[in-house]
């Protein structure tokens, strides 16, 4: 028998969900090191809202921890100390957007995204 596109091992989609799969496995191994090294690996894959509703949930238990989330419209804004910035927008998904590899300080994110830090947020003005 023939081998499908989802029965292939070398399935993008199918390296994507077991590398999430296992990055939360080791997040709740509470090894995040090895986590984070594992959704690395995603570089080089398309981005889309799969990836970011797969790995955002790792954002406030292993990222933000004692910091505070800010909300920004602006795309300069520096984040002072014990901030963690997310900036939105209409930027695209990509690589540098998933907020458990780039430590999110000055992550970009699509409006409609407003969903991954949810209501535990400030919203920054211009300062």
């Amino acid at each position: 028998m023939s081998e499908t596109r989802t029965d292939s091992p070398f399935d993008p989609e199918l390296i994507r969900d077991r590398l999430i799969s296992e990055a939360a496995s080791r997040f709740a191994r509470s090894e995040p090191t090895i986590a984070t090294e594992l959704l690395r690996q995603l570089s080089g894959f398309p981005i889309d809202d799969t990836i970011l509703q797969s790995t955002d949930p790792f954002f406030r238990p292993w990222i933000v921890g004692e910091k505070k989330v800010i909300a920004s419209f602006e795309p300069g804004r520096r984040p002072t100390e014990g901030e963690i910035i997310v900036i939105y927008g209409n930027y695209p998904h990509m690589y540098e957007h998933i907020v458990v590899i780039t430590r999110s300080n000055g992550t970009r994110r699509l409006l409609r995204t407003w969903y991954m830090t949810g209501s535990n947020m400030t919203v920054a003005g211009t300062r």
